[in-house]
């Protein structure tokens, strides 16, 4: 709890300040915007000072990046689709048991809707968030920092925060708390999991839910672990 609220500070405080260069510059221009901006952009590699407004935090066309430092809210008219489709794989799995498994969407030509564990992915761009994102349900975001309110789903590559979804969080990996009404899946994190269904598979973390799952080890009710790598 103290590494959530300090963590949360320190991401609200830099939604004052400019963090300076974006990633690619070489091929696509840079923008910063202070104030008010609306999203994906499309022209510029883009950072936003302040508040980001749209259906999706994320960059088309031109733009391969996209920095938010401060409050992001998006509407994604995806987010109904998208969470259904989770949540019937998620039915299916609650608990996976091959911890060979992983996913990648970059990296599996397959299309798979019911991943074991999630693979880091390839970074076909850069979303990043530092603040408060507040989203009806499908963020694509490569890592978060501060605090998340989705509605149904949220896919966040790297999560550290606190992080609060009606349905079900998937990441690959996570500091801090992770809330869901139905399942939390990771595949590496250090913190705390509630929902009904928990399952990481490298994790220094405590689970409360109705399955819980770390490594090979499943537990109702309750499951922790200290070791830093409880695949083995």
């Amino acid at each position: 709890m103290k590494y959530i609220l300090l963590s949360t500070f320190l991401v609200i405080s830099l939604s004052f300040t400019c963090t300076g260069q974006t990633g690619n510059t070489d091929s696509v221009s840079s923008k910063i915007r202070n104030g008010i901006w609306l999203t994906p952009v499309s022209r510029y590699n883009t950072t936003i000072n302040g508040l980001a407004v749209g259906l999706l935090a994320g960059a088309i066309m031109d733009a391969e990046e996209l920095y938010v430092n401060g409050v992001n809210l998006e509407a994604s008219p995806l987010s109904v689709i998208g969470g259904t489709i989770v949540l019937v794989g998620s039915f299916i799995s609650p608990i996976t048991t091959d911890l060979k498994k992983t996913y990648s969407p970059h990296k599996n030509k397959n299309l798979d809707f019911f991943p074991y564990f999630i693979d880091s992915a390839s970074k076909i761009q850069s979303i990043k968030i530092n603040g408060l994102s507040i989203s009806t349900g499908l963020p694509i975001i490569n890592e978060l920092n501060g605090m998340a309110i989705n509605g149904i789903y949220s896919g966040v590559e790297i999560m550290n925060g606190l992080e609060i979804t009606g349905l079900i969080n998937y990441h690959y990996t996570f500091n801090g708390a992770l809330l869901a009404g139905f399942r939390n899946k990771t595949t590496r994190g250090r913190g705390i999991q509630i929902a009904l269904f928990n399952s990481c598979l490298e994790c220094n973390a405590v689970q409360i839910g109705l399955i819980n799952r770390i490594g090979k080890r499943v537990t109702p009710l309750i499951n922790f672990s200290l070791k830093k790598n409880n695949s083995e």
